[in-house]
């Protein structure tokens, strides 16, 4: 099928003897545009690229008018490396220590190293007790088997016993030697019940249970925390010993019962921070600053030590801890730059005696809000600190119950929250920072705080970050941004975000997948403002936060209330370009020119620049010729040649002798179909041909301009002007044959 507008080609009948009909008609439905697929050249689908942590992806749509639909994808992934700068992290650690501590919540079994050194067959008696076990363990493929010592042969001096060891996997049985190695057949060199069957190169091991408090799992999980925080203070994230330390800070509350101060205003420890007081014959712990702010690249052992002298008891006093978290992040120097980080880590229901306490619970959650209202820098710079809250209940509780809505609240994950009220929680701004490893082992505690730990220390401050950042498509010169933006924004560019909800792999790689796309209110999330120049053929939106919405899978959202696994939402800015007139078209057509990319606020380049896909757009061809007289006409000849299966635009070559050029139609050019320029444009071509067009025999010579050189020819039999469509972008001037006629000078 052909354009039904005709009007650029030829269907006249020639004049001046020339009786041609450009055959609209004869055009070979074969190489003219049915309804092209757009193919944009991105990467496979369902993935994207990355640069330094920025990721993107743009693909083009054809659609039924011969327009184009713009999808164009951006975030920023959890593994941002160039947009990071390294801040130290100081952490307050508030750390339950009540009665219920002590509870068991599991035990642990595993093998110590035996410190034995001989083992002989004494005891074993001839066809009676020939065997029998030596309470040890053999690793044997990193599993572990009882060790026995056996007795073989009978009694008497006309008997001779052997004596060895051996242990049996499935059924098979495997002797261990006197040179301490692992054979299948049965030792004889053993003759004496007293001689020592252990070789010294023999480790053995005795298995061991271990009962697992909540109190113990706390320590370990806390004392690998502080372990991390001081690792990130001297290492690079990829290990690489840092120049001097970043000044990673922990100070450490614990809280239970009766606060130990009567200043309201304390922050640092006193005579040694871990006090007790005794009342009905029990012993319970105050709640007090057991360490003050302290460098851990210097004070980590005190630290360490300070947790391990922690002992169960008191009550759940979460409000008195949260004040003392509260006046030790005040007294942070306004100056330094760093994270400010609380974990706040309880067993139990906020209380000053068994059952919830409403009172309790309120005014801790007043004391997180203002610790998370305590603002350092300014606008898009403005950072809080960040509170987790670690719960480990015993049973697990619901979304709905008291316990998981304080939890919720204490932490970031609501930061206007100002109590338990129905209207008192504010908006939900993430799912990351309530963490709950009930019903979990101790790993799992542990596997918590460590995540903790990598997500508070090291990179810090994302440049990325605010609303102020550009993301900017500048469409390229084929195509035109949609018009009317001013009249109806929401008609000309729609803006959606998509959340990040898991992963797949493509070609042995991992690729994040995303939810449903939406606006981005029906998430929650602010306004993503649009803005059209048409001037600068340019689409870009603001308002987004690549920072806050970093895509990927979060290591702190363990919870199993929540059951978040990824964190994070992608962009995604949808508009139709148009086709311009001057396009060339071809088969790789890039939809997008430099400097596309996203914007730092006040940048005049790219953070990053976005890759270029292409499209095929249908070929157009101009023909320009000067110097007809009157009614004069001119005939070219449009040869095609299909592009072949291992086409690359940077190595074919269309002038080589194996291209086979097909003569597709004669185009017949005069004043009639000129346009004001005095050209012809052929439209509607298939991109995936190549086409050539030459002007026929002429009884006298001329002149063609190119490129601002005139060039003279002769006789166009012998030395014909020929021009070659590429599928590379071409500028217009490349595109257009410019023919200038003159009579041949008499001699």
């Amino acid at each position: 099928m052909v354009k039904k507008d005709n009007s650029y080609l030829i269907s006249n009948i020639m004049k001046n003897s020339f009786k041609y009909i450009a055959a609209l008609v004869a055009f070979s439905a074969a190489a003219l545009v049915t309804g092209i697929t757009a193919s944009a050249q991105n990467l496979e689908g369902g993935t994207y690229e990355v640069n330094n942590g920025i990721a993107f992806v743009k693909s083009s749509t054809i659609n039924n008018d011969g327009t184009y639909t713009v999808d164009l994808e951006t975030f920023v992934t959890g593994e941002v490396t160039q947009t990071y700068e390294s801040v130290p992290v100081d952490v307050v650690l508030v750390l339950d220590v009540s009665g219920s501590m002590n509870e068991t919540i599991g035990t642990v079994s595993g093998y110590n190293e035996a410190n034995v050194s001989s083992i002989t067959g004494s005891g074993l008696i001839a066809y009676v007790y020939t065997s029998a076990s030596t309470g040890y363990y053999f690793k044997y493929n990193d599993s572990y088997y009882e060790v026995y010592k056996g007795r073989a042969g009978g009694a008497g001096i006309f008997n001779t016993a052997y004596f060895y060891l051996y242990f049996t996997v499935q059924g098979t049985t495997y002797y261990i030697n006197t040179s301490g190695q692992v054979v299948t057949n049965r030792p004889s060199n053993v003759t004496s019940e007293n001689t020592n069957l252990l070789a010294s190169n023999v480790q053995l091991y005795t298995p061991y249970t271990t009962t697992i408090t909540k109190m113990s799992a706390m320590k370990d999980a806390v004392t690998s925390f502080i372990n991390e925080i001081k690792k990130n203070d001297l290492y690079e994230d990829d290990g690489t010993p840092r120049n001097q330390a970043l000044g990673n800070s922990i100070a450490i509350v614990k809280f239970a019962s009766a606060s130990y101060y009567t200043n309201a205003n304390q922050y640092e420890e006193s005579q040694g921070g871990n006090h007790r007081f005794n009342q009905g014959g029990y012993s319970y712990n105050y709640t007090e600053v057991v360490r003050k702010m302290t460098r851990v690249e210097t004070g980590v052992s005190d630290l360490i030590d300070a947790i391990d002298e922690l002992v169960e008891g008191g009550a759940t006093a979460a409000d008195y801890g949260m004040q003392l978290a509260l006046n030790i992040i005040n007294h942070i120097d306004s100056g330094r730059n760093s994270n400010k980080v609380v974990v706040f880590f309880t067993d139990g229901s906020p209380t000053h005696a068994s059952d919830f306490d409403n009172t309790v619970a309120n005014t801790a959650i007043a004391n997180s809000k203002s610790i998370k209202d305590i603002t350092y820098g300014s606008g898009d710079d403005a950072t809080h600190p960040i509170i987790y809250s670690v719960g480990l209940f015993n049973p697990k509780p619901s979304a709905t119950d008291n316990i998981a809505i304080f939890m919720e609240r204490v932490s970031s994950d609501f930061p206007n929250a100002t109590g338990m009220g129905n209207n008192a929680g504010g908006t939900q701004a993430s799912t990351s920072y309530y963490l709950d490893a009930s019903g979990g082992s101790a790993e799992d505690l542990k596997d918590i705080f460590t995540a903790i730990a990598h997500a508070s220390g090291g990179s810090g401050n994302v440049e990325v970050t605010g609303t102020s950042t550009l993301t900017v498509d500048i469409v390229s010169t084929s195509f035109s941004v949609p018009k009317g933006f001013e009249n109806n924004p929401g008609a000309a560019v729609t803006v959606l975000v998509a959340p990040c909800n898991g992963t797949t792999t493509i070609n042995n790689q991992e690729y994040l997948t995303f939810g449903t796309a939406k606006d981005p209110s029906e998430y929650g999330l602010p306004a993503i403002t649009p803005t059209i120049s048409e001037a600068d053929n340019k689409v870009s939106t603001s308002g987004f936060d690549y920072s806050a919405n970093w895509c990927g899978r979060d290591p702190t959202s363990t919870s199993q209330i929540h059951n978040y696994a990824f964190h994070g939402f992608k962009q995604i800015i949808r508009f139709v370009i148009t086709v311009t007139d001057s396009a060339v078209g071809g088969p790789a057509v890039e939809t997008n020119a430099p400097g596309s990319g996203i914007y730092l606020p006040g940048a005049t380049e790219p953070l990053i620049e976005f890759n270029r896909p292409t499209v095929k757009v249908p070929v157009n061809i101009w023909i320009q010729k000067i110097g007809l007289v009157g009614e004069d006409s001119a005939v070219f000849t449009l040869y095609t040649t299909p592009l072949p299966d291992d086409f690359n635009p940077d190595t074919f070559d269309p002038s080589a002798q194996s291209v086979v050029w097909t003569n597709f139609t004669k185009v017949v050019v005069n004043k009639d179909v000129m346009d004001e320029n005095g050209m012809v444009k052929i439209t509607g071509l298939d991109p995936d041909f190549f086409y050539k067009i030459k002007e026929d025999a002429w009884a006298f010579g001329y002149t063609y301009q190119s490129g601002g050189v005139l060039y003279t020819v002769g006789d166009n039999a012998t030395n014909p002007f020929v021009f070659t469509n590429t599928p590379n972008p071409v500028k217009f001037d490349e595109a257009t044959v410019r023919n200038v006629f003159k009579e041949k000078t008499q001699e």
